[in-house]
């Protein structure tokens, strides 16, 4: 909204003051201000006429409260720019998912504001604004690269108070495709080579997605692990900025201290599809056999469950006891499941009503209790539009999905 400054002195020819300047309360002039900017404001306050004066004083007052106005109506901005992004970029509307939760804008944006939250079933995602972070304060991993210190990183950090540890609050750009003059070649371990963008490029690309210069604020995408809460109660978020030094003690201390807000645990809803007759699947290293009893659909990825022979020394512990030789035998049989389950996930897909299909997202987590895995994929980025699948198709085979 585009607010001339002269129309936040409007207040009418008729304004009268006392002969000596008033003092005004800083509160009222910013009330006053904030409701010029929406738009809400309908009539002078009426005072007593003394005499009728210049607007002079009353200028010079409103102006000495207008700069913190000015910041504070900015985070409001950037408070409501970066959700209607994050709607855009997920797809909220389109596919409506109820999921997602919106926060208000705090009155006092400085520090960390709480934009959105949705729930992926293993993680509370949110997402954050921190004010104010100055340009240079943006530790992305482009500029921890240019700034050349391998023994010290810089870090946006996100814990649940009463809990133990932290974890790292990450960037979220909009577009993370790079021309080929912004690319580099790194040479890896066995003289693999790698092209990457260059740190100039990916600090820019990332300074465009997550930073807002005018109000100074740095918006982050953390995850809360839904096994550290409980549905329903609120718990209290706290983000700081962490400096790791690497040593003997492997320090860290707390250089930016951005305070806490208050999250409630949001819903996760899942579609369940189970299979009347399972298909099955190979070991092609072993032989055995695995078969799928159905799958998960929800807004933010999809879970397939699966049951396999050798289920009970896959997805549990290593047992204890066992020789060298038997240790080294059970880690080829794990790592032959693991691959046939990722074949497994490569191959399915999701089939929507108008004709087209997608690769089911890439095995992330697979969490196993009472007999079964589920092979979890998120998308990361976007939702699925649950009214929209029609069908999965599995090792070859298609299942409605109703």
């Amino acid at each position: 909204m585009e607010v001339k400054i002269s129309q936040l002195f409007d207040y009418g020819d008729e304004m009268a003051v006392p002969g000596e300047a008033p003092a005004f309360d800083p509160g009222e002039i910013k009330e006053l201000t904030m409701q010029k900017i929406h738009g809400e404001l309908s009539a002078p306050k009426p005072v007593r006429a003394v005499r009728r004066a210049s607007r002079t004083l009353l200028i010079a007052a409103i102006l000495a409260g207008l700069f913190s106005v000015t910041a504070l109506a900015a985070g409001l901005g950037i408070h409501q720019r970066r959700q209607e992004q994050m709607r855009g970029r997920n797809e909220i509307e389109a596919h409506q998912v109820t999921d997602y939760v919106e926060f208000d804008a705090a009155e006092d944006t400085a520090g960390v504001t709480l934009l959105s939250t949705i729930n992926d079933g293993e993680n509370q995602v949110v997402y954050l604004n921190l004010a104010p972070v100055e340009a240079d304060e943006v530790y992305d991993p482009g500029m921890q690269r240019m700034m050349g210190q391998q023994d010290t990183q810089r870090y946006y950090m996100l814990e649940v108070e009463g809990t133990e540890g932290f974890s790292m609050l990450e960037y979220t750009p909009t577009d993370w495709s790079f021309p080929p003059e912004e690319l580099e070649t790194v040479t890896l371990e066995g003289g693999h080579t790698l092209e990457q963008p260059t740190p100039e490029a990916m600090h820019r690309k990332l300074m465009e997605s997550c930073y807002d210069a005018e109000s100074k604020t740095l918006t982050l995408r953390g995850y809360v692990a839904d096994s550290r809460l409980s549905p329903g109660e609120p718990v209290r978020l706290h983000v700081v900025l962490l400096e790791l030094r690497d040593g003997p003690d492997n320090s860290r201390q707390v250089i930016r201290d951005f305070g806490t807000v208050m999250l409630t645990p949001t819903q996760h809803t899942v579609k369940t599809v189970r299979f009347d007759t399972p298909p099955v699947f190979t070991n092609a290293d072993t032989g055995e056999a695995g078969e799928v009893l159905g799958v998960e659909l929800s807004f933010t990825g999809v879970s397939w469950l699966v049951r396999l022979d050798s289920m009970t020394t896959v997805h549990t512990r290593t047992p204890e006891g066992l020789s060298e030789a038997e240790k080294q035998a059970h880690a080829r049989l794990v790592q032959s499941w693991l691959q046939a389950e990722d074949q497994l996930v490569w191959d399915a897909k999701l089939n929507f009503a108008d004709g087209s299909s997608m690769k089911s997202p890439g095995i992330l987590q697979s969490p196993y209790a009472d007999g079964v895995v589920k092979l979890t994929g998120t998308l990361g980025e976007g939702t699925l539009d649950l009214n929209s699948i029609v069908s999965v198709t599995v090792c070859g085979e298609t299942f409605p999905v109703q």
